[in-house]
């Protein structure tokens, strides 16, 4: 058949057949609609989860002393997976750690922590809680928690603290307010800051936040050269992976380790997305 004669005789039937016509272009013009909206929708919320785990720490990773890479958040795999056992003794991070981390590719900032447990008064009650130790040059860059009043640690600050959301909230009769003083292991701290509740697993609810200088002048048993754990934040959520397999193999040769012999993990949440 002839493509005239095709063409004509495909109008003819366009012609006589309107409403079966009409019905099958409306289903081509909305199905073509459907996926263009769909693709879009699938980019639009890609991006919205993406920058939202940023928000929710996605371009951060921890290192913490103890053998083997953490598996709760790495590489996508869930708990018990993925974990090297060892039986070496877990051996604090230093400073010196924290140096050989700074020189990898993507490190936007990083802060070594020490932590621990404190005793706490306020207004004749005494309560045990949760003592962070940070850099407040950097800590405030990185860290998820926003303020509900006062301010962030300055660098010259010593004798302040900021205080979680719900260690204001509920552990004492009287809520902790900004330029109220409480004492910690004997020594008087002034509140400087108050955090908004965030309700994360592993946020700063429940901790008492100071420089980590005073934090090692004040908490019992953390060395002076030594952290608990390091923070790095990723200029981007896209470089994590990279840096976490940097930092491994920089902390095996700079701690004279073998893969066997780990004596630190690394995490991070970006396996969330």
């Amino acid at each position: 058949m002839k493509l005239s004669k095709s063409l004509k005789l495909a109008l003819n039937i366009i012609m006589h057949s309107k409403l079966r016509s009409w019905l099958t272009i409306i289903g081509i013009v909305i199905g073509i609609a459907a996926v263009v909206a769909i693709v879009s929708i699938g980019e639009g919320m890609q991006q919205n989860v993406a920058s939202r785990l940023g928000g929710l720490g996605a371009d951060l990773i921890t290192i913490s002393p103890g053998g083997g890479r953490a598996s709760a958040g790495f590489r996508g795999g869930p708990p018990g997976e993925g974990t090297t056992a060892t039986s070496t003794e877990a051996k604090n991070l230093t400073k010196k750690d924290v140096l050989v981390l700074q020189s990898i590719d993507g490190v936007k900032f990083i802060q070594g922590t020490v932590s621990g447990q404190g005793e706490v008064y306020y207004l004749g009650e005494k309560a045990t809680i949760s003592i962070e130790g940070i850099d407040p040059l950097v800590w405030k860059e990185m860290t998820t928690s926003e303020l509900e009043s006062g301010r962030f640690l300055g660098p010259s600050d010593y004798n302040v603290v900021v205080v979680g959301n719900s260690i204001a909230e509920d552990t004492f009769k009287e809520p902790l307010v900004v330029n109220r003083m409480i004492t910690i292991e004997g020594k008087a701290f002034k509140i400087v800051g108050i955090l908004q509740e965030s309700g994360s697993f592993g946020g700063d609810d429940r901790k008492i936040i100071m420089p980590i200088e005073a934090a090692r002048d004040t908490l019992e048993d953390v060395g002076g050269e030594e952290f608990d754990s390091i923070t790095i934040k990723a200029a981007s959520t896209d470089d994590v992976e990279q840096i976490m397999t940097e930092a491994e193999q920089k902390l095996l040769i700079s701690r004279h380790l073998t893969e066997s012999k780990k004596d630190f993990r690394i995490r991070s949440t970006n396996s969330m997305q």
